[in-house]
């Protein structure tokens, strides 16, 4: 059913009781006593479609309320009733509020009533945009993660790891756009797909490598960045995965003047990150990660190295999927392929019997991965039984 919540903000009682008895077979109304009492109403669960504001008003005027409404909900149409209408005022309210229509006083009710139905058609069309943007960019980062995790299994596998990192710091650390810090560490190693996996191994396992591997691998945050600017709205997770590797003082990769608070707050963070996973990758404790961290602040940004261990806990050890114990009511046990299902989370590699990881410990069980797991126990045989999480 299509949202026709309107709100009609105003400090004389008598108008808005007007609106009321006016309005209240055609939308669903809402009435507020000024800005002051309108402002909480705007963060409920359920939006308004429509806002319609008295210019003055005592305290916050009508320019100023639309400017904190548009803030506070910015997908909501807003509309100014105002007795006198110069061209400062509408100036301020298209600038600050991004007023969407105005009307002066006295309004006929047929007429507010016309400008307010044209008001819940654009709200519609917003919406219906968003959605539609939604349901893109979600299937857009689907088919790039798929093919990581068919392409470079066990990159995915850390890069998982990574995304669960982001998802517990974000509950103890406030951060602007959050959803796009999640989507670059789990995007983080999408330019690892240019790469032979003998070498990503080899880069894993810390073993030397040769100076034509060290600038493949220097490649892959740019590559990453590439890929994902051709994907709308992901621009800003773009410059996160470009900038994932680049040290504090400026140096590392990319290779150009960015340094301290200009490197992305992402980036820095998902650079102490990578750097705590790949610790524990080589069996060392969260604890001598975190002790590391410190020593290097030419590297790491100081101030989120302490965010980071305040987050994960410096004590805690935190070993790889497979050498862990469950906690806070995770089951394990062990299973054979064919019973794997949609959700769960591997905690042992799926591997052939001379070592080819198929798919790496740490990844969800997704239908993409089922059909890799069938397609290779089709063709030679797969070792079981293997360990999940649900």
């Amino acid at each position: 059913m299509s949202n026709r919540r309107v709100l009609f903000v105003d400090d004389d009682p008598g108008i808005l009781d007007a609106h009321r008895r006016n309005y209240r077979k055609k939308f669903e109304i809402g009435i507020a006593l000024g800005p002051q009492e309108a402002l909480p109403m705007l963060t409920g669960e359920e939006p308004y479609a429509v806002i319609v504001s008295d210019m003055r008003m005592p305290g916050m005027s009508g320019v100023e309320f639309l400017e904190k409404a548009r803030e506070t909900a910015p997908e909501t149409v807003r509309m100014m009733l105002t007795g006198n209408i110069d061209q400062n005022t509408a100036t301020d309210a298209i600038n600050r509020g991004s007023v969407y229509r105005f009307l002066t006083k006295p309004c006929l009710p047929e007429t507010l009533e016309l400008s307010i139905e044209d008001a819940l058609r654009q709200y519609a069309l917003i919406t219906a945009e968003k959605q539609l943007l939604e349901r893109t960019l979600a299937g857009s980062i689907k088919v790039l993660v798929d093919i990581l995790s068919l392409v470079e299994p066990q990159s995915f596998g850390v890069a998982q790891r990574l995304r669960d990192y982001v998802r517990i710091f974000l509950k103890t650390h406030r951060v602007v756009d959050g959803w796009a810090l999640e989507i670059a560490a789990l995007l983080s190693h999408l330019g690892c797909v240019t790469v032979p996996a003998s070498v990503s191994e080899k880069a894993r396992k810390g073993g030397a490598l040769n100076q034509a591997e060290k600038d493949m691998l220097s490649r892959v945050p740019g590559i990453g960045h590439d890929l994902l600017t051709n994907v709308p709205r992901l621009e800003g997770v773009a410059e996160i995965v470009r900038y994932q590797r680049k040290n504090y003082d400026g140096t590392g990769i990319p290779a150009d003047s960015l340094a301290g608070e200009a490197i992305p707050y992402g980036s820095r963070l998902l650079r102490v990150l990578s750097e705590v996973v790949a610790s524990e990758a080589r069996g060392i404790s969260r604890l001598e990660a975190f002790m590391a961290l410190r020593k290097e602040p030419d590297k790491f940004d100081p101030r989120i190295v302490l965010a980071v261990q305040e987050a994960l806990g410096e004590g805690f050890g935190g070993p790889l999927p497979g050498s862990a114990a469950p906690t806070g009511g995770v089951t394990r046990r062990e299973m054979r392929l064919a019973q794997l299902q949609v959700g769960q989370k591997l905690v042992s590699n799926i591997m052939t019997p001379d070592g080819l990881i198929v798919v790496s410990a740490g990844s969800e069980v997704t239908p993409v991965l089922l059909e890799r797991i069938g397609n290779f126990s089709r063709i030679q045989r797969l070792i079981e039984p293997v360990t999940v999480e649900e």
